[in-house]
């Protein structure tokens, strides 16, 4: 058994004659609560009998902070009882107080904790908006796909938008310019390469680098290169 604090309990027993049957006690039994180790008493709760049944009573005890109970001690029922001037004693009840149970929360203070803990609600609200705006038609996002879809290439055309200096997007703007031949990245490497025959079997004829030099190959009569020189 294990009463919530603040909780009303009833316990009943019998008293028996000498014989076992249940008979009336000389006098109305008496009884005490005890707490843990404690020896002495926390409550005395009053005995009664049930009405027109031998020998049976009832005993009910309010397992209250007022009459001294706490959550999670244990408590003994002991009853005292005189049967033919025969004095009698047993343990009726033993129990555990627990905590109150928490009612279900209302839709108020759901909200009110989903207000009070969730500091980042508002900025996910804002990011789904963004996010909803940037996929409507004409949105950011919208046009980027439409871009793809009509086989827009970063490498040949403008990139959309400004960007600034020091960003990726600086650089991914740039990269028109690479292709075109108009912008150069640092460091000396082969921008255009041209061959003798097709490439990339037959010979290489000139190679033109980043930094303007220009190597020119020269084959012997059997096809072997014979000298390579700076213009």
């Amino acid at each position: 058994m294990e009463p919530i604090l603040g909780e009303t309990i009833v316990l009943d027993f019998v008293v028996s004659a000498a014989t076992g049957a249940a008979a009336d006690a000389d006098a109305t039994p008496t009884c005490a609560v005890f707490e843990d180790t404690t020896d002495t008493p926390i409550l005395t709760p009053t005995v009664t009998k049930r009405t027109g049944l031998s020998g049976q009573y009832r005993v009910t005890v309010a397992a209250t902070t007022g009459n001294g109970f706490e959550i999670d001690k244990t408590y003994n029922v002991v009853v005292s009882a005189t049967v033919g001037t025969v004095a009698t004693k047993g343990v009726v009840g033993t129990f555990q107080v627990r905590t109150a149970a928490t009612a279900a929360p209302t839709a108020a203070a759901i909200r009110s904790e989903i207000d009070a803990n969730s500091i980042q609600l508002a900025a996910i609200v804002a990011d789904t908006n963004e996010l909803q705006t940037d996929w409507a038609d004409g949105g950011r996002l919208d046009l980027l796909l439409e871009e793809a879809a009509a086989g827009f290439n970063p490498l040949e055309e403008p990139v959309p938008g400004a960007y600034a200096a020091g960003t990726a997007g600086a650089a991914l703007g740039a990269l028109a310019g690479i292709a075109a031949g108009t912008t150069r990245l640092p460091g000396d490497y082969p921008v255009d390469v041209r061959y003798r025959g097709t490439p990339p079997l037959g010979a290489i004829d000139r190679i033109i680098w980043a930094t303007g030099k220009v190597w020119t190959y020269a084959y012997a009569a059997d096809g072997k290169l014979s000298a390579v020189a700076e213009a």
